[in-house]
């Protein structure tokens, strides 16, 4: 008997980053650059004692070294709402963020969990200051919430369901 997880989005969210193309103020059609995460295609399975790996693909390039676990992209588990994660870019437009820690450690012994996963766009914090934004190649800020200007922060909500193969 193996013992598995798969992965479901609960929200599809979109994330922007734009370009608006010289000129006074923004025109729509002229937007170059827009970044939409893509959620995990299919089922994502493993054994419940293995991390937990979730691919994003992105339209449009991501300046890679903005995206810092625990500063710009923070992880929320039932038993870790900070979880520590090892990034892959295959490229820069594509991402694998492989927890540290166990889907027991981090979710409990559960059958089902959600977790979320934030990726930083609006600078400004909510106990004051300014802090680290993720931006594009081409140095635009995230545009997580999807309004077609820069700032706001993507939240992806996912659903973990453990499952057993035969």
């Amino acid at each position: 008997m193996k013992t598995g997880f798969l992965i479901a989005p609960l929200v599809f969210a979109l994330i922007c980053l734009t370009a608006c193309a010289p000129g006074p103020g923004p025109r729509p059609t002229e937007y170059v650059g827009l970044l939409q995460v893509i959620p995990p295609a299919g089922d994502i399975t493993g054994q419940e004692n293995r991390q937990l790996s979730v691919e994003l693909k992105f339209t449009a390039p991501v300046d890679t070294a903005t995206v810092v676990v625990g500063k710009t992209l923070i992880l929320r588990f039932p038993n870790d709402h900070n979880a520590k994660a090892m990034l892959v870019w295959p490229d820069d437009r594509s991402l694998t963020i492989t927890t540290n820690d166990t889907v027991t450690t981090l979710a409990g012994d559960v059958r089902e969990f959600n977790f979320s996963l934030t990726l930083i766009g609006n600078a400004a914090r909510p106990q004051g200051g300014t802090g680290p934004v993720v931006k594009s190649s081409r140095g635009r800020i995230l545009d997580g919430d999807h309004d077609s200007t820069d700032g706001g922060n993507y939240v992806g909500r996912f659903r973990v369901v453990l499952t057993t193969n035969y």
